[in-house]
């Protein structure tokens, strides 16, 4: 066999070695991966603690607008603003006092000196001995207080989320706490008929609630029974400008909506006109006439109008009567009076016509004269001289 061979059989021998060795050592096994937060995960803090409320037959909703919560309500806060306004502040505190039950998570709590001010409950810093810690950052925990009922032995947790080797102390005696070599990781004090119950890092919000026993300690915390009514508070993400105008002047973004609303529909384009349009008409001459007649004899006593009817006669006589401008006032009157046929005295009277008459005999007056013209013009081809 020659060099070449032997080194080849010796290559491949190590080669089906490795890989009988990777073969005998590897194995499959199924891991779970979370997947990240979406929809209303990603932007309540409580939504873990609210589906384990709801599961267990209470009611919650998450809140970040400040409104006084009803009586008998469990109030849990996380990343809440303590001094945001001294107005809210102060009913919340009042509420407290006056027997409801608040449920804190101090890792998320902003300005915690006015909240320490208040509870008299602060956090320390201390070097703990033979603290266990487990994988993810986690902590065996007791339950001091009443044991429990059912075993006779305090209740130990697991809890994940603490800060370091800090512990909560109080100027009060606590009726309820969690400890551990530290100090106490979770204490609860009374504070007028109501009380309060602080829990350190942030163990109940967004996916720690989901890591060792924290929804246990939640329970735990908060006393919750079926029935009760959770309102979780939190400054986590800003209310929109829309929700704020309709919880505080829903009226008046609802009239100002039913304006625009008209006047659109106002503006809008239309298949026709809003009404039918009149009839395009003009008075008739004889209209116009009797309406000029009518101002003419209010006017003035009439006078106006009873000189043009005179100057309308003498425009037509010379259709009939030859020389007419040259004849005098009793010439006209007397040829006037053979030309159409009325008596020579009356004409004289209506064409003469002076001072103040009653509106009868104006009216008798002017409608003589005006049918001596009509007379005239009647039969214009005619002359009383006979040509």
């Amino acid at each position: 066999m020659s060099l070449r061979i032997l080194l080849r059989v010796v290559v491949l021998a190590a080669l089906g070695a490795f890989v009988y060795w990777v073969a005998t050592h590897t194995y499959w096994v199924d891991q779970v991966v979370p997947r990240s937060p979406r929809g209303a995960a990603l932007t309540d803090p409580f939504y873990a603690a609210e589906r384990l409320v709801q599961k267990l037959g209470a009611h919650a909703s998450y809140e970040r607008l400040w409104r006084l919560p009803p009586e008998h309500t469990v109030v849990v806060t996380g990343y809440w603003d303590w001094d945001r306004s001294s107005a809210e502040r102060m009913q919340l505190e009042h509420w407290v006092e006056s027997g409801g039950t608040l449920v804190v998570e101090w890792g998320s709590l902003i300005h915690d000196e006015v909240f320490s001010d208040w509870s008299g409950i602060t956090l320390k810093t201390g070097k703990g001995q033979n603290v266990k810690w487990k994988p993810g950052g986690c902590r065996d925990e007791e339950e001091g207080g009443a044991p429990s009922p059912a075993t006779g032995t305090p209740v130990r947790y697991e809890i994940c989320g603490l800060y370091g080797d800090n512990f909560l102390a109080s100027t009060r005696v606590p009726v309820w706490q969690v400890s551990d070599a530290y100090g106490s990781q979770a204490l609860r004090i009374r504070v007028g008929r109501g009380s309060v119950t602080v829990v350190n890092g942030d163990p109940i919000t967004y996916f720690q609630f989901l890591r060792g026993t924290d929804a246990a300690l939640f329970v735990a915390a908060t006393q919750l029974h079926t029935g009760d009514e959770f309102y979780f508070l939190s400054d986590q993400g800003h209310v929109s400008l829309l929700a704020l105008a309709w919880r505080f002047g829903a009226p008046v973004v609802v009239l100002l909506l039913g304006a625009l609303a008209l006047a659109l529909w106002r503006a809008a384009p239309r298949f026709g006109p809003p009404m039918a349009s009149p009839e395009r008409a003009r008075r008739s001459l004889a209209e116009q006439i009797r309406g000029t007649g009518q101002f003419l004899l209010r006017v003035g006593d009439g006078q106006a109008l009873h000189a043009a009817t005179v100057r309308a006669l003498f425009a037509a006589a010379p259709r009939r009567i030859s020389a007419f401008a040259s004849l005098s006032s009793a010439d006209r009157i007397s040829r006037l009076a053979g030309a159409t046929g009325f008596p020579a005295d009356a004409l004289a009277s209506a064409v003469n016509y002076t001072g103040a008459r009653r509106t009868n005999e104006l009216r008798s007056a002017i409608a003589l004269i005006e049918a001596a013209r009509r007379e005239i013009l009647r039969n214009n081809k005619r002359s009383t001289d006979g040509n």
